[in-house]
């Protein structure tokens, strides 16, 4: 223990300043995992309640504001309240891509992540805009399509 503690000491030092980022990234490791662990258990005590009892409770409002989600997934069946496209057709300005056939997998993974978290939620999918990237193949979200959904999610009651 002693020879250990002498050893950190001397490795965290200006001769070795790899050894204090490790410490940092270890520190930051475990914030993360202690995290994921409050939001787990917060997770099961939610599902904890009873059916007749959560029936009571006012479903949570979560706008997704995403790529979209896939809405035919069955644990999304009942908990998709709403959605709007801000995505038109690439030949079209009249015609919208549903909110609920996605252009990836994001917004679907993060509404599964909600509805773990919170399975009493009511969500309402907003499909953002997007373009291939100039130098790459990455999508990028138009500013335009985000500053619709802000509007609306202004005049909107979420949670």
């Amino acid at each position: 223990m002693r020879q250990t503690s002498r050893t950190m000491k001397s490795a965290n030092n200006s001769k070795f300043p790899y050894f204090q980022a490790f410490l940092i990234d270890a520190y930051l490791s475990f914030r993360e995992v202690e995290w994921i662990d409050l939001v787990k258990r917060f997770s099961n005590f939610m599902g904890s309640i009873p059916r007749g009892r959560r029936d009571k409770i006012a479903p949570v409002k979560i706008a997704i504001i995403d790529d979209g989600v896939d809405a035919s997934l069955e644990f999304l069946l009942g908990k998709i309240a709403g959605g709007k496209s801000f995505c038109p057709y690439a030949s079209s300005s009249d015609l919208m891509n549903a909110y609920y056939v996605p252009s990836g997998q994001h917004g679907t993974m993060m509404a599964d992540l909600i509805c773990k978290i919170c399975p009493s939620c009511r969500l309402y999918v907003a499909r953002l805009d997007e373009r291939q990237g100039r130098s790459d193949s990455t999508r990028h979200i138009t500013i335009d399509s985000a500053a619709e959904v802000c509007m609306l999610t202004e005049r909107s009651k979420f949670n």
